[in-house]
């Protein structure tokens, strides 16, 4: 999950220690999470023909004007450079509207976006359902649980958690008898 901040380091030999900053990247303007009137959301326009896209829109449903065509933010570079600026408008902006508003707006110019969840909201959404990520197990002690699936899947590959976990303890007896220890040294150790 640390790919990024992995890359900056190993790749400058180690010069480059990222540091946190918050709820973006210093270095990827514009991508971070940013509060609206009823929850946050995550925007990724860092790219510079989505951000050309992002702050034309923006400029056009209320922002600055101008914001859309200052070329000083055409570039990565330029965008990193006016971070603090770039980010009170989008701040400003997105705070003075609701997810659902703003999520509709960058999925009509194709700006990845997505509404930070609650955890009830992560289990209740549909593809989590579809992928089938929340299983349940008939544990002997405490009756039926529900667990987090692993989030893997490989198409010849059966991943599913068959079993619950075993209690502390519960098969060195069997560990053991299969490494070779008599029911004696079992019974001794």
């Amino acid at each position: 999950m640390h790919e990024y901040a992995v890359q900056c380091y190993t790749l400058s030999g180690g010069t480059v220690l990222p540091q946190q900053t918050g709820h973006d990247m210093p270095t990827s303007t514009l991508y971070g999470v940013f509060r609206a009137t009823d929850g946050d959301l995550v925007i990724a326009a860092q790219v510079d023909d989505a951000w050309q896209r992002f702050a034309a829109m923006l400029e056009a449903n209320g922002g600055p004007p101008g914001f859309g065509s200052d070329r000083r933010y055409h570039s990565l570079n330029g965008r990193n450079a006016h971070r603090e600026a770039i980010l009170a408008v989008v701040r400003d902006w997105v705070g003075a509207r609701r997810v659902a508003e703003i999520l509709a707006l960058l999925d009509g110019i194709d700006i990845p976006s997505a509404k930070v969840q609650r955890i009830d909201e992560v289990l209740a959404d549909p593809q989590i359902q579809a992928r089938n990520m929340v299983i349940e197990q008939q544990h002997p002690r405490y009756g039926t649980l529900r667990l987090a699936n692993l989030p893997f899947r490989f198409s010849d590959c059966d991943t599913t958690i068959h079993q619950v976990a075993p209690d502390l303890g519960q098969h060195n007896a069997e560990v053991a008898a299969g490494l070779g220890f008599s029911t004696e040294e079992i019974t001794a150790l």
